[in-house]
């Protein structure tokens, strides 16, 4: 009631009034009449909303993927796996390689957190996490 009892034809002559008019016109969100087209702005809500999910779902697709292979390589690591098997000179350097790539990882995730621990940076437990993982 408050909308439609405010004399809003004060402002037919403003400059950001009229700016918005041909936007919204433009954009296709307002009829000839200038009221607005509420179809039209569902759907584009709708497209917005559903490519902002698409692209969430897709990065969380492309994270778990990444850590499942992070997971996998360090489960790769463990010696007790393969004690049947006769050990390959390949699958030694591989080992040795996840094993450095992880102290290493870990050093510098260690170094990280204390670079921002003393920046008094907050959620320095979280940095050094992701630092770790994507060092990785």
């Amino acid at each position: 009631r408050v909308f439609t009892d405010f004399d809003w034809g004060q402002f037919s002559e403003s400059p950001n009034w009229l700016r918005l008019q041909k936007l919204l016109e433009r954009a296709g969100l307002v009829k000839s009449d200038f009221s607005l087209d509420f179809e039209k702005i569902a759907a584009e809500f709708k497209s917005y909303l559903l490519d902002t999910a698409s692209s969430f779902f897709g990065f969380a697709e492309g994270a778990m993927l990444c850590i499942l292979m992070f997971i996998f390589c360090l489960i790769g690591m463990l010696p007790e796996i393969h004690s049947g098997r006769q050990s390959s000179p390949v699958k030694e350097l591989v080992q040795r390689y996840l094993f450095c790539k992880c102290v290493s990882s870990f050093v510098i995730a260690v170094l990280v957190m204390l670079a921002l621990w003393a920046m008094n940076v907050p959620l320095t437990v979280v940095w050094g996490v992701v630092t770790f993982v994507t060092n990785f």
